[in-house]
């Protein structure tokens, strides 16, 4: 099963895990007809569930787990979205700097 998440100014294909900045809002949209969502009613993602899409707002920090399930219950996709006040980019290098090295 494919599982995108849409934002305003993006779109991933086919993903199991997001961080997502708080209050940011975005789409999920699967190609699996008539599926069950799951969130467990959690306090970190708002979702509205319409056919194969899913309207969702992130509302607070955290880590939310939908379980998307067929008619019988069966578990069918697990998607993790962490929720983030921001996004921290990994640093390239440590900063740190030497002098000339010194032979003793």
């Amino acid at each position: 099963m494919q599982v995108d998440i849409t934002f305003e100014f993006a779109k991933v294909y086919n993903f199991d895990k997001a961080d997502v900045v708080k209050g940011q809002k975005f789409t999920l949209t699967t190609d699996f007809e008539n599926g069950r969502y799951f969130s467990d009613n959690d306090e970190v993602l708002s979702l509205s569930v319409a056919g194969n899409q899913v309207a969702g707002t992130a509302d607070a920090t955290g880590v939310a787990t939908i379980l998307i399930m067929d008619q019988a219950f069966a578990i069918q996709k697990t998607l993790t979205i962490n929720v983030v006040d921001t996004l921290q980019e990994k640093a390239a290098t440590l900063g740190a700097e030497a002098g000339e090295p010194i032979v003793k």
